[in-house]
């Protein structure tokens, strides 16, 4: 039996030529681009092609600052907090965002919320939709900071980006936006007037986990959190990676340039599979709406079956499946993002979210179907109780 992976949200296998362009690099400049020799100018050279590789074909301007962070938690983080200066936090200020993004924003919402910031968010429709301009009705005078993800992690429901962006034009208010489950999977344009700064990650194109950016506008200032270095303009500093960097463009190149071709594979294997489980399995439900969609992303629940029964039983069948962000997963906490869609809590119970990859093939759509089919069979016979693959 196969192994089918079906977690792509969480990560995704490193793509063949990012690995060669990492194993190169390594080779052939090892030096730290901070360095004054050659070796170190080399390694600096190299480094800037990256950067400007990710630059050009996610639209930055002139003068626009792309980042290297650890990932997208540190570049959500980054974008967030850069913006909040500790001598800013106990000043009356507050942020707009929604009830509905990462792990890495909402847990820092709580921080700042410790140290003074008042947080508004919003919560979206029963599909998974915020409305741009209630969530713009929010922000007043004190507001000093916007943050809405492009798509969402769990559901993959897509938000209003370029209304909202629009919004902050209007009212002068920095919008960030976390793309990390966006980029190389629907255009995102970081030009878009009304953007002020962006996340993005490379392990979720095939890149290598440990890298990650942060887009800023120039003009845009952003406070460090680091200290202790001068590279990247103090703003993150540290010695940069460079094999990370350069398998991220790499990466990036590939994702971008054949936009298209994989959207419309990834259309093809995700319909197929809610085709396929829909038709096989009674009362499965999709979650979110089905017309605003990541391409590659479904959220679907299986009523009347546990999602972490449902975990264990595909595991033994050597299928990999999620119930939400990998950064809270290992919890059996319920989703945040079916809570405030309002979706039932049998719904919310059974829900399990299937992300797919330019790498998966038909073929294995079609097995894992049958298998979840059987499963589904099984747990609601009281035949299978989940269990321990290992």
């Amino acid at each position: 039996m196969d192994s089918i992976f079906l977690d792509n949200n969480s990560t995704t296998m490193l793509d063949d030529g990012v690995i060669r362009s990492m194993e190169e690099c390594q080779k052939g400049r090892f030096a730290n681009p901070a360095s004054q020799h050659e070796f170190g100018r080399s390694a600096r050279r190299a480094l800037e092609r990256a950067r400007d590789s990710l630059a050009t074909h996610l639209n930055l301007r002139v003068d626009d600052q792309c980042l290297f962070t650890s990932g997208g938690t540190e570049a959500n983080n980054l974008g967030l907090f850069g913006f909040f200066p500790p001598e800013s936090r106990n000043a009356g200020f507050n942020l707009v965002s929604t009830s509905i993004e990462h792990p890495s924003l909402l847990a820092a919402y709580d921080w700042l919320s410790l140290q003074g910031v008042e947080i508004r968010l919003i919560d979206p429709d029963n599909l998974g939709r915020v409305d741009a301009e209630s969530l713009l009705e929010l922000a007043d005078s004190q507001t000093r900071w916007v943050g809405c993800m492009a798509g969402n992690n769990e559901t993959g429901v897509l938000q209003p980006i370029e209304r909202i962006a629009a919004g902050c034009e209007r009212l002068n208010l920095p919008f960030h936006v976390d793309a990390v489950q966006a980029v190389g999977k629907i255009l995102f344009d970081f030009s878009l007037p009304g953007i002020s700064s962006a996340a993005i990650s490379a392990h979720k194109i095939h890149g290598p986990v440990g890298i990650g950016a942060l887009l800023v506008k120039k003009d845009i200032p952003v406070s460090p959190m680091l200290f202790g270095g001068f590279q990247q303009g103090g703003i993150r500093p540290g010695t940069e990676n460079l094999v990370l960097a350069t398998g991220f463009a790499t990466a990036i190149e590939n994702a971008i340039g054949q936009l298209e071709d994989h959207q419309l594979h990834l259309f093809t294997l995700r319909d197929d599979l809610e085709h396929r489980l829909l038709n096989a399995i009674p009362e499965v439900v999709v979650n979110g709406s089905t017309q605003f969609r990541l391409p590659h992303t479904t959220n679907l629940s299986f009523l009347g079956i546990d999602r972490q029964q449902f975990i264990l039983a595909a595991d033994t069948q050597k299928i990999a499946v999620s119930t939400g962000s990998a950064c809270s997963s290992g919890s059996s906490q319920a989703s945040h993002v079916l809570t405030a869609m309002n979706c039932p809590k049998e719904n919310i119970d059974s829900a399990i979210r299937f992300g797919l990859s330019i790498q998966n093939k038909t073929e294995e759509i079609q097995q894992a179907s049958a298998r979840i089919a059987q499963i589904c069979a099984n747990l609601r016979s009281g035949k299978l109780k989940g269990g321990n693959s290992h």
